[in-house]
């Protein structure tokens, strides 16, 4: 995938993630296609539970908020399931091969 990435016609609001210091492996992902950690892998997927036993200190007290940014700020096809997760990578995947 090349070029900025836009939801609603905006760019990712990479400034507004909950948790800043995660905002360098979300951006990995949204452009790169690269998986980021166990707990940012379980948001993506919509595996809250898994999500809530990778959480790190501060970001258990954050899952409603990612699940509100998601919702809100990341494009769409890029969350939601594990289905959704593999397409997205592959699609990358697929762009840098070309």
């Amino acid at each position: 995938m090349s070029g900025e990435i836009l939801v609603n016609g905006k760019p990712i609001r990479y400034d507004l993630v909950p948790v800043g210091y995660m905002a360098d492996g979300l951006r990995l992902y949204f452009e790169r296609g690269i998986h980021p950690g166990s707990f940012m892998l379980a948001i993506l997927e919509g595996d809250l539970y898994r999500a809530c036993g990778h959480a790190d200190s501060t970001n258990k007290h954050h899952i409603w908020d990612w699940v509100s940014w998601f919702y809100n700020y990341a494009p769409s096809g890029s969350y939601g399931s594990l289905e959704a997760v593999k397409h997205w990578v592959e699609r990358h995947n697929m762009d840098e091969a070309v």
